[in-house]
């Protein structure tokens, strides 16, 4: 065991039913119980879970755009066939 560091040799020890794993976030070998599965699929350590922000769940409403006074749009009308510049 000379090669593990000293933080990871009591995380070694056979316990029935847990595995090793490799935190996502940080890379330290822990526990599988010691981790939870957060809600973007990364398995972290239960000190950095975060639940999904609410305002992730929330649906929008459609918004009912209406034109209070629609109108075809108008013909171009000219006045006059030729301007010139003493016209203006």
């Amino acid at each position: 065991m000379g090669w593990l560091r000293k933080k990871d040799q009591g995380r070694t020890k056979y316990v029935p039913g847990d595995q090793n794993v490799i935190d996502d976030l940080r890379g330290f070998k822990l526990k599988r119980s010691e981790c939870r599965m957060r809600w973007d699929n990364v398995l972290v350590p239960v000190g950095d879970f975060e639940e999904r922000h609410p305002q992730d769940f929330l649906r929008s409403r459609r918004d009912r755009i209406k034109v209070r006074d629609a109108r075809p749009e108008q013909d171009n009308v000219f006045e006059a066939d030729s301007v010139s510049a003493s016209d203006l």
